[in-house]
């Protein structure tokens, strides 16, 4: 008692030093309670997002893999992993392990989709609407195509000055097909010489328009039917979900609505996003490019409108914006000029109005989708795949990163992989017959190519030459050629065995990942599955290892401030010694022992640390008290995933403070040692003799 007597007069008397020892002890306790409690949350929200979404809990891939996997890398090509061998079996040994709940079979790649322009969709349409004997379809669409060439040719009559007649020639014959197809004679005959004039178009204006989209894809190549039951965020937002055992395809809802949505349509979506933070048209830069893009996009929404839609959306638009303008050009750019005083009302008119008079998405749930992508091996590929619907992971709806990649079944990837399957074997054997291809021996190869000199023999009533186009509808896309792939439903023994470069290891609710992870190693090991297991942080990259490195900030930073604190309260308590060498020579001459003073100096210490501490503990409680009920809100996409949501809300865990108060304690402890040592060693006839 006497001892925390004299520990509270020194604190109380040196009232500058031990403010600003407070001040220090106080700050740093502060920022390992917060910092501790923001990165346990937002590690626990960046698990919920990986391991609910894409990862599972782990992922395991061949172990003579060249390269990492890495689930979010950036799509600029495909990671050499390998493959799993003999799935079945793997999936049935993991499966035993305790805490596992199921294996899901997967892999990833990349591809190009070209979803064609919007002169070929009219086209197809105008193809469509004849063959079906629709006079009044067929009507409305020849005069909205009529009028399309009309206004393509204003566009690029501009160029007659400039395409010299010897230099260019090609640049003068598409002139010259655009002036023919905007002539009144091309479309005086047209009904009477339709496929001759609909194949000129196809052929030769469709090209000009130049409005083709290009679609870089990511996907996820998987047993649907297992990825959809067992990663508990996904959900499906537009159509449905691929059936049980079917070839199919979802779009990310992300994907869908940024890149195969019109492309003025997901600009106003975006825009009015961002105008719901906060942001406005006038004072953000990056808004007002994107009106100024609408603008200048205007043929978008043009071409797209029938002659009724385009006579029938100017009037209500002259209506709406109180114009006089009849020229369909500057009315529709006088629209989409928006600004904040009246965004909101013409975002309402556009959609109201002018978005069910065009091609709201080039791709449309349930049209199929030709996927074009490279095998394995290096050489193209494409498979044409029908589109079932759209789907997102719940909380992570606005996440580029959780909305990264689509879907498609486990036998359609496996043909863009260049993997052989029951159905390409088929094919080929068929092709092989066809074309008379015999199977040869290596040994054997030259004398086949070479020994026979004789003519090659037409067989009668078949052509020498093979048509791959032969019983394809051509004007159907192949449909008739893919109907019974669509149609067959897999059994699970055929959508498992084949070609899988990894897969997601899901454990049950509540299993220990520790345990787990030790359990299916040892699984691994025991049975030479030949597999390399990571966990979830290590398989998304660059994005799970995003929280060691702010850990490692975090434990930098308070290394500093406790280092600097223990360096000031060493100094102080040093000086405080030596200003009170004829006091602890006279406790030394009285009785006291070098242990009676060692305990002086600490608990001074430990007093003045606790205290402030507590302080400190008090203070980032309520800090992070504070941001639990606020939420720290998600400024970007990248922060949107790894908040799981648009806000991160931490949680304070008695483990945090455990932890800052242990710091706090070995801080103080340590900044007394030294001067603690020269108050022992003071001699008591000599301190006392010293003069003030």
């Amino acid at each position: 008692m006497i001892l925390l007597r004299i520990a509270l007069r020194n604190i109380l008397a040196t009232r500058v030093r031990t403010f600003i020892i407070g001040l220090l002890v106080t700050f740093g306790t502060a920022l390992v309670v917060l910092g501790g409690s923001l990165l346990s949350s937002l590690e626990q929200s960046m698990a919920r997002s990986i391991t609910g979404s894409v990862s599972g809990n782990f992922q395991v891939y061949s172990q003579d893999a060249r390269d990492e996997l890495e689930l979010f890398a950036p799509p600029v090509g495909t990671p050499r992993i390998g493959e799993i061998k003999d799935f079945p079996r793997v999936k049935s040994v993991l499966e035993k392990v305790e805490g596992v709940k199921t294996v899901v079979p997967m892999g990833t790649d990349n591809a190009i989709v070209f979803s064609g322009n919007l002169m070929d969709i009219l086209l197809g349409k105008l193809r469509e609407a004849h063959k079906s004997g629709d006079a009044e379809a067929t009507k409305l669409l020849t005069d909205q195509i009529r009028r399309n060439v009309g206004l393509m040719k204003s566009q690029v009559g501009n160029l007659d000055g400039f395409v010299s007649k010897t230099a260019d020639f090609d640049m003068q014959r598409k002139l010259a097909d655009l002036d023919q197809a905007a002539s009144p004679d091309f479309w005086a005959g047209f009904a009477d010489d339709f496929e001759t004039r609909i194949t000129f178009l196809e052929n030769r204006i469709a090209q000009l328009a130049m409005d083709e989209r290009m679609l870089f894809l990511s996907y996820i190549g998987t047993d649907t039917e297992e990825f959809t039951q067992n990663f508990g965020l996904f959900e499906v937002v537009k159509g449905q979900a691929v059936p049980p055992g079917q070839r199919g395809f979802l779009f990310s809802d992300f994907i869908y609505e940024r890149q195969v949505k019109h492309l003025i349509a997901g600009r106003l979506d975006r825009i009015r996003e961002k105008l719901e933070t906060g942001l406005t048209i006038a004072a953000d830069k990056a808004l007002a490019n994107m009106i100024q893009q609408n603008v200048r996009q205007y043929k978008d929404i043009l071409y797209q409108m029938d002659t009724d839609a385009s006579a029938r959306v100017l009037a209500e638009l002259r209506t709406f914006l109180g114009s006089n303008e009849q020229e369909p050009i500057p009315l529709l750019q006088q629209f989409l000029a928006m600004d904040d005083g009246n965004f909101q009302e013409r975002y309402d008119f556009f959609y109201r109005v002018i978005a069910p008079t065009i091609i709201l998405y080039q791709v449309r749930i349930g049209d199929t989708l030709t996927i074009q992508s490279f095998t394995r091996r290096g050489y193209p590929t494409q498979v044409v795949v029908k589109v079932y619907g759209t789907y997102r992971f719940t909380g992570l709806e606005k996440s580029a990163l959780a909305g990264l990649y689509n879907l498609m079944d486990l036998m359609t990837f496996r043909d863009l992989f260049g993997a052989s399957t029951e159905e390409s074997r088929i094919e080929n054997e068929a092709l092989k017959k066809k074309g008379g291809v015999a199977d040869v021996k290596k040994e054997d190869a030259e004398a086949a190519l070479f020994s026979d000199d004789s003519e090659p023999q037409e067989e009668e009533g078949s052509s020498a030459l093979l048509d791959e186009y032969a019983g394809v509808d051509m004007k159907a896309g192949g449909r008739r050629f893919t109907q019974d792939l669509f149609d067959k439903v897999y059994t699970r023994e055929e959508i498992d065995t084949g070609v899988t470069p990894n897969a997601a290891i899901v454990l049950d609710a509540g299993a220990d990942e520790r345990k787990a992870a030790e359990g299916i190693s040892a699984a691994i090991a025991a049975e030479n599955l030949g597999l390399k297991m990571v966990d979830w942080k290590k398989a998304s990259g660059l994005v799970g290892q995003f929280i060691d490195v702010i850990w490692i900030v975090l434990v930098v930073a308070i290394l500093i401030i406790f280092l600097v604190a223990l360096v000031i309260i060493n100094n102080s308590m040093l000086m405080a010694t030596l200003d009170r060498t004829r006091e602890i020579g006279t406790m030394r001459a009285i009785g006291a022992g070098r242990s009676y003073v060692l305990k002086m100096f600490l608990i001074e210490s430990s007093v003045l640390g606790l205290g402030f501490g507590i302080l400190g503990l008090l203070l980032g409680s309520g800090i992070v008290a504070l941001l639990n009920a606020l939420g720290i809100p998600a400024v970007t996409d990248e922060l949107y995933f790894l908040f799981a949501g648009p806000r991160l809300r931490p949680v304070l865990l008695p483990s945090h403070l455990a932890v800052a108060f242990v710091v706090v304690f070995i801080v103080s402890v340590l900044s007394t040692l030294y001067p603690a040592r020269i108050a022992t060693r003071v001699a008591p006839v000599k301190a006392m003799g010293k003069e003030d």
